[in-house]
């Protein structure tokens, strides 16, 4: 269990569908069809074939993208996916999609401390 980077939901997770080494980029825009904000992520081949395969069995249920312990984003899957790329969408504005992206394409980052 976890919680929403807000603090207002509480999540279950199951076992990682995917991990961060299967995510080759993310990028922020909008999407011209919508008019919304979304989140574009390319994946790896690997991660495409494991992704492709998670959304045709869980339509209709959550994702949860999570990064140390905290869960980014949870969309509920629309379709299933079929190739490297897949789209995230929801109440996002340019900062908060941008954000979420970046956090897909670099994960953590390391934490300096000095005297």
């Amino acid at each position: 269990m976890t919680c929403s980077t807000k603090g207002d939901t509480i999540h279950v997770l199951g076992p990682s569908e995917i991990d961060g080494q299967e995510i080759s980029d993310a990028k922020g825009g909008l999407d011209s069809r919508s008019a919304q904000h979304v989140v574009t992520v390319s994946l790896t081949d690997r991660g495409a074939t494991a992704f492709d395969s998670c959304t045709a069995a869980n339509i209709g249920k959550q994702f949860a993208f999570e990064l140390d312990s905290q869960v980014l984003s949870a969309p509920v899957i629309e379709g299933a996916t079929n190739g490297n790329q897949t789209l995230i969408s929801g109440n996002f504005s340019k900062e908060t999609a941008e954000n979420l992206a970046a956090a897909l394409r670099f994960g953590a980052l390391p934490a300096i401390f000095t005297e």
